[in-house]
């Protein structure tokens, strides 16, 4: 069986655009939501998750707890973007005092792998997963 990799973003095309850069070397499924994507973090062995922070079920800390919870062992990349992405979100809504640099800085500290920021170009990506990847396959 194949590595897989968990690509979870709302918008299809960014998803295929990965999964092109992937495919050569792994498995890809796609999600689209949070629940989406713990259930399959929860039926399938994923062994790296490349998630986006702007799902639009869940505020960001909330995908990576998921995560965190159901598969402990699984590789998480998070694709951060602007603050605009929490403040959609009910429950991740910013104080004034808070910043999208604490929102990174929680996220890290709740076992992000690794943190891609926007803008990112494709090899920012790539090289990321094989990173993750190349230090997973190592550790077995």
């Amino acid at each position: 069986m194949g590595i897989k990799v968990l690509i979870a973003d709302r918008d299809v095309d960014f998803c295929q655009k990965i999964r092109d850069q992937l495919e050569d070397r792994f498995i890809t499924i796609f999600a689209h939501s949070c629940d989406q994507a713990a259930f399959l973090a929860r039926t399938k062995h994923i062994d790296l998750v490349l998630t986006s922070l702007d799902l639009p079920d869940a505020a960001p800390a909330r995908i990576v707890e998921q995560f965190r919870d159901q598969a402990p062992e699984t590789r998480v990349i998070v694709l951060s973007g602007s603050q605009e992405h929490n403040e959609e979100k009910g429950e991740e809504k910013p104080s004034k005092s808070s910043s999208f640099s604490d929102l990174m800085t929680r996220i890290a500290s709740m076992g992000v792998d690794h943190i891609i920021p926007y803008p990112f170009a494709s090899q920012d990506i790539r090289q990321a997963v094989d990173e993750e990847l190349d230090l997973c396959i190592s550790f077995v």
